[in-house]
C-alpha cells in the first residue's frame, strides 16, 4: 500500500507532461500562423491578378480612344463617301485623303454612316487586342455601332464567351456628322468625327451584366 502511495505522489516524469503541453501549444500557434499566412498570400495573389486585369483593360481603352483623336487629343474628322440615298445607299468608304487614319476609325465611321443613312440594324463585331507572346495581356473587344450615332466598345481581359466573371470597361463614343448634298454623279460626302461620351465598369457573369459608374 505504501509503495502505491509513493508512486501516486511521485513527480518523476512531470517534465515530459509539461513538454507535451508546450509542444501542443506551439503546434496550435503554428497552425494559426500558417493558415493566416496562406490566406494573406491568396488575397495578395488575387489582388495582383485584379490589378493586372484593371491596368490591361484600362490601357486597351486608352488605345482605342486614341484611335479617334490626334496627338493633341482633338477629334479626328474623316470623310465618308457613298452613293444613293436612304435604304438604297451603298458603297460606304472613307475618302482616299483620310484612308491613312487608323483602320478602327475608318471602319467605325463607315459603319455609323451606313446604319444611319440606310436605317439598318446595328453593326456588331468582335475584335482581339494582343500583346505579343504575353497572352495574359490580351483583350477581347465587343463593338456595337448603333443607329443613334453611338459606338460602344466592351473591353475585357477574359475572352468573350466564357462563363468566368470578367472585368470589363465600356467605352461609348458619340459621332458628329456633317452631311453634304449629292454631287453630279450621285455621290454624297459626310464628315464624321467622334468624342468620348462615357467610360464605366461593367461586370459580366454568365452573359448577364451589371454596370457601375467610375
Amino acid at each position: 500500500m505504501n509503495q502505491i502511495k509513493r508512486k501516486l505522489r511521485s513527480r518523476r516524469g512531470a517534465s515530459i507532461t509539461f513538454a507535451l503541453l508546450i509542444f501542443l501549444v506551439c503546434a496550435v500557434v503554428s497552425s494559426v500562423v500558417i493558415v493566416a499566412a496562406t490566406t494573406a498570400g491568396g488575397r495578395l495573389s488575387e489582388l495582383r491578378q485584379s490589378d493586372q486585369r484593371y491596368y490591361t483593360v484600362t490601357s486597351a481603352a486608352e488605345l482605342i480612344c486614341g484611335a479617334f483623336n490626334d496627338e493633341n487629343d482633338l477629334p479626328i474628322s474623316v470623310t465618308v463617301e457613298y452613293t444613293g440615298k436612304g435604304a438604297a445607299a451603298a458603297d460606304f468608304q472613307v475618302s482616299d485623303a483620310d484612308a491613312s487614319n487608323s483602320r478602327l476609325l475608318c471602319q467605325t465611321s463607315e459603319d455609323v454612316m451606313q446604319v444611319i443613312e440606310t436605317g439598318g440594324e446595328d453593326i456588331t463585331r468582335t475584335l482581339q487586342l494582343t500583346a505579343g507572346t504575353n497572352t495574359s495581356l490580351n483583350c477581347a473587344v465587343e463593338e456595337k455601332v448603333g443607329k443613334n450615332g453611338l459606338v460602344q466598345f466592351d473591353i475585357s481581359n477574359v475572352p468573350v464567351g466564357t462563363n468566368q466573371a470578367t472585368y470589363t470597361l465600356r467605352v461609348v463614343l458619340s459621332s458628329s456628322i456633317q452631311k453634304g448634298e449629292p454631287d453630279a454623279t450621285g455621290k454624297t460626302s459626310a464628315k464624321v468625327s467622334w468624342k468620348l461620351n462615357s467610360i464605366r465598369k461593367v461586370v459580366k457573369v454568365n452573359e448577364s451584366e451589371s454596370s457601375t459608374e467610375p
